[in-house]
């Protein structure tokens, strides 16, 4: 079979890596977009188009497997090359969220989600319910065995913060918030537990300015008096933090879930949330959830009270996921002509 894959922002990029990886292993011809995350951390064996040659390969090709950016055009664009020459086009989500708008342009012939909880949201925002699959989500397939991979807790409290560029992406007036907010929010609470030896780790989003993070999180630390050492996340150390985090705080990011599957207490702040698509967390069971203006310090405290735990254990529901979705492109595969 011949696939095109395409994506843009890193977290729809590494939803269908996996998928890709496997696809090229089973000897499938597999072709990609070079375009952003996937082409830094794609195999240079595969097939490499520019955007102009994607758009006229991809009618040559029997599927399209993508994922949607919040800001990225591209592979919708070639979705809607791929649906004009007669191509199958699978979607793959990478998130809990916007569920229909990533569809409004081009809707698939199928679109794959991580679990029922996305099952029911995406239908509930209008998706059609035809074209869902649950598959898991392709990018935590090895969750499980990384963690195995990763040396144990220390003891010691180390928060790991998560940021986002919320105003880019939806912007302060649809979040209710943005990421300097909430980052002003997440300060001002850990300054009011004071908890002796513990370090904030600050990871940026690969789309955010890290000089600019930097300064946002070091200047707010210092004005509640320094209470607490903060280090920047070295861009190629995002999962040994994860991994190495006792807490986790964040907006969104899928590294929220992530946490929460490996057990540790996972704060989603999003104080004076407007959007109603951003909630998702809220029905993780021990998630700690904030969405309100107020109340934040009595949150952050709790929170910072509770214990890591054993891991989730639905947490083995995406070992199969790039498998799942393979499999569901080959069963909607463009039919060969005879």
């Amino acid at each position: 079979m011949r696939i095109l894959l395409a994506a843009g922002d890193v977290g729809g990029a590494r939803a269908i890596l996996p998928v890709a990886r496997l696809a090229s292993a089973r000897g499938h011809s597999v072709s990609a977009l070079q375009h952003g995350t996937f082409a830094a951390e794609g195999d240079r064996a595969w097939a490499w188009y520019g955007f102009d040659q994607a758009l006229e390969a991809v009618t040559g090709m029997d599927m399209l497997i993508y994922a949607t950016s919040v800001s990225d055009p591209k592979a919708v664009q070639i979705a809607a090359r791929a649906r004009h020459a007669g191509v199958p086009r699978l979607h793959v989500l990478d998130n809990w969220s916007s569920y229909a708008e990533r569809i409004t342009e081009i809707v698939p012939d199928a679109y794959a989600v991580m679990d029922e909880l996305a099952r029911s949201e995406a239908i509930a925002a209008g998706v059609p319910e035809d074209i869902i699959h649950v598959t898991g989500h392709p990018n935590l397939g090895a969750l499980a065995d990384e963690a195995q991979a990763f040396p144990a807790l220390s003891g010691q409290t180390d928060i790991l913060f998560v940021s986002e560029p919320a105003k880019a992406d939806q912007g302060l007036s649809a979040r209710g918030y943005d990421e300097a907010g909430v980052a002003e929010a997440l300060v001002a609470g850990l300054a009011g537990c004071r908890h002796d030896n513990a370090t904030l780790w600050v990871a940026p989003h690969p789309r955010e300015d890290r000089a600019e993070v930097t300064t946002r999180m070091t200047g707010l630390m210092e004005l509640h008096g320094g209470f607490m050492p903060v280090k920047i996340v070295p861009a190629d150390q995002v999962r040994r933090s994860l991994h190495g985090a006792s807490h986790v705080v964040g907006m969104t990011s899928i590294l929220l879930y992530e946490s929460w599957l490996l057990g540790r207490p996972t704060l989603s702040l999003q104080p004076g949330l407007g959007a109603a698509g951003l909630r998702t967390l809220s029905r993780r069971q021990g998630v700690f959830f904030h969405d309100r203006k107020g109340g934040t310090d009595e949150t952050i405290g709790r929170w910072l009270a509770a214990a890591p735990g054993p891991a989730q254990p639905v947490l083995s529901r995406h070992r199969n996921a790039a498998e799942n979705v393979l499999a569901l492109a080959v069963e909607i595969k463009k039919p060969s002509i005879k």
